[in-house]
């Protein structure tokens, strides 16, 4: 299933996303169901804004937003892949046309960059825990280590950090 969205709505739905993430981590101390849903929607809201502001800055233009399963559906791994087939998440999509012309750097970062904020930004769920003295920021630690260290295994494989260097080489 593949919905279409404007940029307009899109990004304000992974903003709302990332609002209601911080919203959610200011209630994680002592409380393991708002840390979790803070932890995906801080990861699931970050993402494409990022994609999208280093993207403009670098003069790379999107076309839309489109609502689909994640590139894990596609990369045959254990549980991982049936959970992304499952789950619908949103995804931003460049005008190839505009890459001609940004620079190597700029298709790379403007690329990478989804992954790094998703690596990034939740990890101030477990700050926040850590900062109000809950022990569960442990558990949250452990599940963004995680986090990380899938990303930059798979990412590579066929996630943004593929497309990174594919798009790099094909239009710089």
């Amino acid at each position: 299933m593949r919905i279409k969205l404007s940029i307009w709505a899109g990004n304000g739905l992974v903003l709302s996303f990332l609002m209601m993430g911080i919203v959610a981590t200011m209630f994680s101390p002592g409380d393991v169901l708002a840390a979790l849903i803070a932890w995906v929607l801080l990861g699931v809201g970050s993402h494409c804004p990022v994609h999208y502001i280093v993207g403009r800055l670098c003069g790379v233009r999107f076309t839309h937003y489109v609502l689909a399963p994640s590139a894990l559906e596609r990369m045959d791994v254990p549980l991982v892949s049936r959970i992304a087939k499952t789950s619908v998440l949103p995804g931003l999509r460049i005008d190839r046309k505009s890459l001609h012309g940004v620079g190597r750097r700029c298709i790379y970062f403007t690329l990478a960059s989804g992954a790094i904020a998703s690596m990034a930004v939740p990890w101030t769920v477990t700050l926040v825990q850590a900062i109000g003295g809950d022990p569960l920021w442990i558990v949250t630690a452990i599940l963004q280590a995680f986090r990380v260290l899938f990303t930059l295994r798979y990412s590579p494989r066929g996630g943004d950090l593929y497309r990174a260097r594919v798009y790099a080489d094909r239009y710089a």
